[in-house]
């Protein structure tokens, strides 16, 4: 890259190249990650907390695993940070940002979150019904 701006003079808007650097982890996916690898470097955390979080999420089938990724990622989503929600609606940064963060949430909360947690519940409520279903018609 270098070479190219040396050749041909900046190419690129910068405003690209800054959209292109990945954003950090946040606080909770970062301390979730670090209770269930096991790995604790920060001295002020709680080490019970942290086992104690490994130990329900090792008792959890897999499927429910996922589902509990799936919801952060959905959170994550609906509220996003400036920079992405910037990134996302391709914002300058003299736009106002609080009306299309409402936007964002609204939608967010209506189209993805609200049928995610419908389809949940209604799994939950046919795995239920057929765990408990009584046998109808005799023995055929």
């Amino acid at each position: 890259l270098c070479w190219v701006t040396k050749l041909f003079g900046n190419t690129i808007k910068p405003w690209v190249l800054e959209d292109l650097c990945p954003p950090t982890p946040r606080r909770l996916r970062k301390r979730i990650y670090r209770a269930l690898s096991g790995g604790s470097n920060n001295s002020m955390s709680d080490s019970g907390a942290d086992d104690i979080l490994r130990g329900l999420w090792m008792k959890r089938r897999k499927r429910t695993q996922l589902r509990f990724v799936q919801l952060l990622q959905l959170l994550e989503f609906t509220f996003p940070r400036r920079h992405e929600l910037k990134i996302l609606y391709r914002l300058s940064s003299t736009e106002s940002i609080s009306g299309t963060y409402l936007s964002h949430v609204s939608k967010s909360l209506v189209f993805v979150v609200l049928p995610w947690i419908y389809r949940a519940l209604i799994k939950r409520r046919l795995s239920l019904g057929r765990q408990h279903a009584p046998l109808i018609g005799g023995g055929r």
